[in-house]
């Protein structure tokens, strides 16, 4: 989904590709670097994405401070922001609220 200048995307964007283009792919498609899909190529990516927010998950915690090299995936660095809680390992569900250019996170635990 894209609102304004956020994107709203299950993994994230390939940095090499037109963000349009790239979120055209059907979501039946899988594997690669798939918006759906794509990991590291997306999480290690430092240049941004033109001023693009882009809103994601698919990326435990744990997963993505491995590949990102971010102590905390969920602050909004380089373009990009993590709703990914690890809740299926971690109980986490990470929620935000985005309004006038800026975010509010909100975690919930199960328990």
């Amino acid at each position: 989904m894209w609102i304004g200048n956020t994107i709203f995307v299950h993994g994230g964007l390939d940095p090499a590709a037109d963000p349009a283009t790239h979120l055209a792919a059907p979501y039946s498609q899988f594997g690669g670097n798939h918006w759906a899909w794509i990991n590291e190529p997306f999480l290690k990516w430092r240049g941004g994405f033109n001023g693009l927010m882009v809103v994601h998950g698919h990326t435990p915690p744990a997963k993505h401070r491995q590949m990102s090299g971010y102590s905390d995936p969920h602050v909004f660095q380089h373009d990009r922001l993590s709703l990914d809680g690890g809740s299926s390992v971690t109980g986490i569900v990470a929620a935000a609220q985005i309004e006038d250019g800026r975010y509010r996170l909100f975690m919930a635990r199960s328990g």
